[in-house]
């Protein structure tokens, strides 16, 4: 009975001497990691998800945004800085404001908030002939009426934020889809 010819051939396989993970190799992984996790937790204030009880409003546009105030009104509430303002009342599903809250025209305590805070606000100088302006972020369901909404611009611009824009969900066509 002849020997097997393989055998030889596994037991050489099995006796391979154990190497060390080169370094190059561990700084490879190691820096493809970090890319992934900057690219999956590296976004701006700007990227984080709306409340649950917040839906946005769709829109295509792309300006690039700078330092301002942020507002954030739900149906529940208006918040600045995450700190809630003032409470607003449901009127069958619809927001309103409390009643003697409105002081000509505007919210007195919202426009001390957003004082506050845009006292806070690091701004970057602006490129050469261009002037700073304020402007209010606006993060809002798009069930709150204008009842809401418009004392909410008016506080902003009571303490200098006369300018305003509001945070919308990106909603960008699909290629080949048709469009409207």
């Amino acid at each position: 009975m002849g020997r097997n010819p393989f055998v030889k051939a596994r037991s050489k396989r099995r006796e391979m001497p154990v190497t060390e993970l080169s370094l190059a190799a561990m700084v490879d992984m190691m820096i493809n990691i970090l890319i992934f996790l900057l690219h999956l937790y590296g976004k701006g204030a700007l990227d984080t998800p709306p409340s649950d009880d917040l839906q946005l409003a769709k829109s295509d546009a792309s300006d690039v945004i700078h330092a301002t105030v942020g507002v954030v009104v739900t149906r529940k509430a208006i918040l600045v800085g995450g700190k809630s303002v003032l409470d607003l009342v449901d009127d069958g599903g619809v927001p309103r404001l409390p009643e003697g809250v409105l002081q000509d025209g505007r919210i007195s305590d919202l426009a001390t908030a957003l004082s506050a805070k845009l006292a806070k606000v690091e701004v970057k100088p602006p490129p050469q002939g261009q002037k700073y302006v304020p402007e209010l972020m606006v993060e809002t369901d798009k069930r709150v009426p204008w009842s809401v909404l418009g004392p909410v611009l008016r506080s902003g611009a009571a303490v200098g934020l006369e300018q305003y824009r509001f945070v919308v969900a990106i909603d960008r066509p699909q290629p080949g889809a048709p469009t409207d």
